[in-house]
């Protein structure tokens, strides 16, 4: 990979719902900024079946014909060591995919956070204007990882003595082959997610849009 670009990896299980619409998400999020070429999402499955499509919701998400050709597009691809290692910033759809990145290459672990990880670490985060495109990226994941260990992040509670485990608020669950009610929770989540992240990187959150208003009008 050329020095001057930079390579988001977006994962899950099969590389065919949540990391498909985290890619699509953050290419069409990331594609404004001024070198958008220098930026690169693309996305793999912890046991991928190459002979499968993209999910058929996914492609319905948005009406525009470059969604829906790019989604029709694509066919799920493995994680491979490669992949992790040219990635300056991996996102994983739920902890068990990111602890499965993080045994594949040990020496990434401070690069892998799950997406909502990735939201609730990059809270405050405010982008260098004198970073290049292809900087920022990496950038972002050391405030990330920064983050860790310094920000906490609550662990999910019993509501009651006899009740299950509350959602594991770090991870995004799989309702791909659920049902129709939680497959759409799963799609909002990650799409809500994967836009956060992308304003995070590009500095176009509104906190930091009304900061630059702030500095101009002073000027």
């Amino acid at each position: 990979m050329a020095r001057n670009r930079a390579t988001i990896l977006t994962v899950c299980t099969a590389n065919v719902c949540r990391s498909v619409l985290a890619q699509l998400t953050l290419e069409n999020a990331l594609q404004s900024q001024e070198d958008a070429d220098a930026l690169r999402v693309t996305s793999a499955g912890v046991h991928a079946a190459t002979s499968a499509d993209a999910c058929a919701r996914v492609e319905r998400r948005h009406a525009d014909e470059a969604w829906r050709d790019a989604a029709a597009a694509h066919r799920p691809t493995r994680v491979t060591p490669f992949k992790v290692t040219q990635a300056q910033l991996i996102l994983t759809a739920s902890r068990s995919s990111r602890i499965a990145v993080a045994k594949l290459v040990p020496e990434a672990r401070a690069r892998v956070f799950t997406l909502s990880e990735a939201v609730l670490l990059g809270e405050g985060y405010e982008r260098d204007p004198s970073l290049r495109e292809a900087d920022t990226v990496a950038a972002f994941a050391d405030y990330l990882d920064a983050q860790r260990g310094i920000r906490p992040i609550a662990s999910p509670k019993r509501r009651f003595a006899w009740s299950r485990m509350s959602p594991d608020r770090l991870s995004i669950v799989d309702g791909h082959n659920v049902d129709q009610r939680t497959h759409a929770t799963t799609l909002d989540a990650v799409e809500k997610a994967s836009l956060r992240i992308a304003e995070l990187v590009s500095g176009s959150s509104p906190r930091t849009r009304t900061a630059r208003r702030r500095a101009t009008a002073s000027v």
